[in-house]
């Protein structure tokens, strides 16, 4: 099965209605957050995590989501 990917990139505030909304009308939503925000949000980061920030969102949140090929 193929896919179309659509990303949006949004604040962090904005990620309950989009993941809300988008799943109603998607096959699939996936979050990303930005390493800034991760680090905030978990005790002891540099030590449990070795990411790569080019991965991840510059800034705020990154939302994917995935529609059916028609």
């Amino acid at each position: 099965m193929k896919w179309h990917e659509v990303s949006i990139s949004t604040k962090e505030e904005n990620e309950e209605q989009f993941s809300i909304f988008l799943n109603t009308i998607a096959k699939g939503v996936s979050i990303e957050h930005s390493v800034d925000i991760l680090k905030s949000k978990t005790d002891n980061f540099e030590e449990k995590f070795r990411l790569d920030p080019k991965d991840y969102p510059d800034s705020d949140i990154r939302i994917l989501v995935y529609f059916d090929d028609l």
